[in-house]
């Protein structure tokens, strides 16, 4: 017994440590004439758990268990939580009462040995009926979505995707946050024992989120302090270019024909008397007679784009100077006056 005690006396001491609040059991809190009475507590949660009031008692009994970890608190808030109908929240709380039974003394799990039975064969008739859900999102969900569900004490627990998760039968309400979507809350219901796939939908994006996320800051207007341009010249030169390139490039072409053609006169010679050629002296006449005209041709083209570009060139309007600088700025009443000088 003594060594149940310390036992318990520890685990007072490290409860009390870890709660906000409380300094002591057996001290008054601030504000208070009495400090919080755990085994009070705990008596007027098993009258209510009774008296079938478990929205009262459950709450109660973990409170108590917060102040006294004494393993029959835990046995009792898992018998409260499932006389509730909370079949996920009854399975978890006997696991821990089973897992803190494991770390008892042999005389501490004597005691208990009766409410060990009774919790490991609840716990596995619970696991036969206990619903699930598997959480999915649709394709078109944004990167970076997340589902997360309010815990008892107002904190949001992220959810797993593509898992079978425990939960309390009756309605279920998971919290969707996606980046340039509205936060919104997508409710479902499950019985006991259910197995469901959800796929949980997505709200559409908001037009003024969506529109600030992609265009942000909207540019100012940069004043401009150049005259327009008089004359539109680049259109005409660049003509000129052109033209002059391609004349260029036919003469090139003319030029190489003529040499070619040039080349086949020594075969000719060697191999034609006269009109009369043998086999090889008639191709090089055919030869030289079609580079000859392409040469010509090609040189006429060439002469003829090259004057072109000369004249469009020399004909083009000269450029507007863009190198202007307003010289003075005043400010008259009917507006601003600018004064330029190039």
């Amino acid at each position: 017994m003594l060594r149940r005690g310390l036992f318990l006396a520890t685990l007072c001491l490290s409860s009390l440590a870890v709660l906000p609040g409380v300094a002591r059991a057996d001290e008054p809190a601030a504000g208070d004439s009495v400090a919080p009475d755990p085994d009070a507590m705990f008596k007027a949660a098993m009258k209510d758990m009774a008296d079938k009031k478990f929205d009262r008692a459950c709450p109660a009994m973990r409170d108590s268990y917060r102040l006294d970890r004494r393993p029959v608190v835990l046995f009792y808030l898992a018998k409260c939580e499932e006389g509730a109908g909370k079949v996920a929240t009854a399975l978890a709380v006997y696991d821990e009462y089973l897992a803190l039974f494991d770390k008892l003394s042999p005389s501490e799990q004597k005691e208990e040995a009766e409410r060990e039975e009774q919790a490991t064969a609840r716990r596995e008739a619970l696991a036969r009926v206990l619903p699930k859900v598997t959480l999915t999102l649709p394709e078109d969900a944004p990167a970076g979505t997340k589902l997360t569900r309010t815990s008892r004490d107002g904190v949001q627990v992220p959810l797993a995707l593509n898992a079978p998760l425990p939960v309390d039968p009756g309605e279920v309400v998971i919290r969707v946050q996606a980046p340039g979507r509205p936060d919104w809350n997508h409710r479902f219901f499950i019985n006991q024992g259910e197995q469901k796939a959800i796929e949980v939908p997505v709200p559409p994006a908001d037009k003024r989120t969506e529109r600030a996320a992609r265009v942000g800051k909207p540019l100012e207007p940069v004043p401009s302090y150049l005259p327009p341009l008089e004359n539109d010249s680049q259109g005409q030169r660049i003509g000129a270019y052109v033209a002059a390139g391609v004349g260029v490039a036919a003469i090139a072409v003319g030029a190489i024909s003529g040499a070619y053609t040039w080349g086949q006169k020594g075969i000719i010679e060697s191999e034609c008397l006269g009109r009369v050629c043998n086999l090889a002296g008639q191709d090089a006449k055919n030869t030289a007679s079609t580079f000859g005209t392409m040469s010509t041709v090609t040189f006429a083209i060439g002469g003829v784009g090259v004057a072109a570009g000369l004249i469009l060139y020399l004909t083009a309007p000269s450029k507007a100077k863009l190198s202007a600088v307003p010289t003075r700025v005043a400010a008259r009443p009917a507006g601003v006056e600018v004064m330029w000088q190039w």
